[in-house]
């Protein structure tokens, strides 16, 4: 079929972005008439170029291996997510961890590749490469930066599954799992101006675990015999370096990069339209009404933050102190007021035992919400 008539190029060119998810169009890629420019062409072939990991000839060799690197990562995060998300699978916990390690890995490489557009400090000789920890060194300088520290706790537990048989994923890991997989999806289109998500389908960065993924401890599964006592004893140490890498991290950094809890809220309605995970009650109960399951995470209603807090309020108060910040959210007691402030918890276990005694753990962090920012701007 000819396209002879004017503006039948630039239409068809738009189709194509439409085709290819390219949701940003220039207008200086149509000239006068039908004429098309070769901008266009060139965003086209890099969309096209991303999709199948093959990087366009006209970039240097630097690039190209990045590209290249990119791809693999992606494709790794992806299928990292459809295993984790799929229940049913045996060795589940072992092939989403060696996924994500080489995902995270691979974007890392890329990362100082483009710092550093020197090959060579990535690839040595006979095809080996710098490992994650060398990586990871080289892009967070902070040791105790808490995506670093997300990673390295992650990269620890996939050690241990490499040689123990763990048919269980721990409470604690499903929380470092999600934020390692928002801060993959964070960096990658800071760092490189890519998206993850726009491939996923749904939910699919927000984790399942089952109906309730603080019912399966380390504990429980001892005592149903899912795991042996070694790998109960190999797990605890485990979960305590989690809990002693999550004391280290300071106030003024995100923590939620680290770890994220998942509280989850059941109600029962009547329109199922509203919910985003349905189960029927039982075969005695009216039929119209359904349980909705809503996973929410308390970042959700705190999303700031000490730091994140004192950075929107010098926004507006550029004049304002953390030390007076600090003073205030003190005489106002902010931190004991749920209508302000929640704690973090990374452990449910933690969470139950203050619910239980009313005694907030050591260097336990707060998050707060947008009605303690309001308030605190009234009295600055």
């Amino acid at each position: 079929m000819k396209y002879k008539a004017k503006g039948k190029k630039h239409d068809l060119v738009r189709e194509i972005c439409e085709q290819l998810e390219i949701k940003e169009i220039n207008e200086k890629w149509f000239s006068a008439g039908s004429s098309v420019t070769a901008d266009a062409f060139k965003e086209i072939l890099y969309k096209i170029a991303e999709k199948t990991g093959v990087p366009p000839k006209n970039l240097p060799e630097t690039d190209q291996l990045i590209w290249r690197l990119l791809h693999k990562s992606h494709e790794a995060m992806l299928q990292a997510l459809q295993t984790i998300n799929n229940p049913t699978l045996i060795y589940r916990l072992e092939s989403f961890l060696f996924l994500f390690i080489n995902s995270w890995e691979l974007l890392l490489k890329s990362k100082v590749l483009k710092d550093t557009e020197n090959i060579a400090n990535v690839l040595y000789a006979d095809y080996k490469s710098i490992s994650l920890s060398k990586a990871l060194d080289i892009i967070f300088t902070n040791e105790n930066g808490p995506i670093k520290q997300n990673l390295l706790a992650i990269e620890e537990l996939r050690n241990q599954a490499m040689h123990l048989i763990i048919p269980i994923i721990p409470t604690v890991a499903v929380r470092l799992f999600q934020a390692g997989i928002f801060n993959y999806s964070k960096l990658l289109n800071e760092w490189f101006d890519r998206k993850i998500d726009e491939h996923l389908v749904g939910s699919m960065m927000f984790l399942i675990s089952s109906i309730d993924p603080n019912s399966i401890s380390i504990d429980k599964a001892l005592l149903s015999k899912k795991i042996t006592k070694d790998v109960a004893k190999v797990l605890k140490n485990w979960e305590q370096n989690v809990i002693d890498k999550f004391n280290r991290i300071p106030e003024n950094e995100q923590i939620i990069n680290f770890a994220i809890p998942i509280d989850i809220n059941i109600s029962i309605i009547k329109n199922p339209n509203k919910a985003d995970i349905l189960s029927s009650l039982s075969s005695e109960q009216n039929e119209d009404y359904l349980i909705a399951l809503k996973y929410q995470r308390p970042i959700d209603k705190y999303p700031y933050s000490f730091n994140e807090l004192y950075l929107e309020i010098k926004k507006n108060k550029p004049d304002v102190k953390k030390n007076k910040l600090f003073v205030l959210m003190k005489e106002y007691d902010i931190r004991n007021n749920p209508e302000f402030a929640t704690p973090n918890f990374i452990k449910k276990q933690t969470e139950e035992k203050y619910k239980e005694t009313g005694i907030l753990p050591k260097n336990i962090t707060f998050i707060y919400n947008k009605k303690a920012l309001e308030f605190l701007m009234t009295k600055i």
